[in-house]
C-alpha cells in the first residue's frame, strides 16, 4: 500500500489564475490550483516535497511517509508586500509549506 501526500493550495490573490507546480524528490508530480487540492502516491519512506511558480518557490519539505499515511499539506498564502519583495530578493521563499493543523 502507497502513502499520499494531500497539498491545499488556498485563493490568494498572488498568482490566482494559475496552478503551482508541486515537486516530489526533484520531479513534476503535478499542478494544484488556487483554492484547490491535490493528491499524490509516494512509496513509504523520505521525501522533498516543493511547490512553484516560474522562478518562485518555497524551500524543499522533508517529510517521512509510513506505508497507508496520508500527509496532509498547506500552502501558506503570502502576505502581498512580502510577495513583492521575495520575487526580488528571496524567489526561493514565497511560498511555504506547512503541515496541515
Amino acid at each position: 500500500m502507497a502513502a499520499k501526500i494531500s497539498i491545499f493550495r488556498p485563493l490568494a490573490w498572488f498568482g490566482a489564475a494559475r496552478a503551482l507546480v508541486v515537486h516530489i524528490d526533484g520531479t513534476k508530480a503535478g499542478k494544484v490550483k488556487s483554492n484547490g487540492t491535490e493528491s499524490f502516491d509516494v512509496a513509504p519512506g523520505v521525501h522533498h516535497v516543493w511547490v512553484s511558480m516560474d522562478w518562485c518557490q518555497s524551500q524543499p519539505m522533508q517529510v517521512h511517509l509510513q506505508e497507508g499515511e496520508t500527509l496532509e499539506l498547506d500552502v501558506a498564502k503570502p502576505p502581498v508586500l512580502a510577495s513583492l519583495l521575495n520575487i526580488l530578493v528571496s524567489p526561493n521563499s514565497v511560498y511555504e509549506l506547512k503541515r496541515k493543523a
